[in-house]
């Protein structure tokens, strides 16, 4: 439990941290990034041998960096399909395939 230390509320997840007499506390103008994966928890078997079950972004975190992992964000399908257009529009343009 954290209070405000110039008024004395009690202060809440999400409750903007500054005091009322300098714009008061409330849910408002804060974010706040959640911590679950996108899915729910899973079992990771991309990790190796040993597929650990993880259940929140920070324990993947710790994880890859246990590991020595290096994190790849592969394209989906409309990425390689853009790029295959650029390249036929390239090659009947130019004549060649690079630049």
């Amino acid at each position: 439990m954290t209070r405000c230390d110039r008024c004395g509320v009690e202060l809440k997840v999400g409750d903007f941290p500054f005091c009322r007499g300098a714009g008061g506390h409330g849910p408002w103008r804060v974010s706040v990034i959640d911590d679950q994966l996108e899915g729910g928890p899973r079992r990771f078997e991309t990790m190796g041998h040993d597929a650990p079950y993880i259940a929140s972004k920070s324990q993947w975190k710790r994880e890859v960096a246990q590991r020595g992992l290096v994190h790849v964000d592969k394209h989906d399908r409309a990425f390689y399909a853009r790029m295959f257009k650029q390249h036929d529009e390239r090659l009947r343009d130019t004549g060649r395939t690079e630049d």
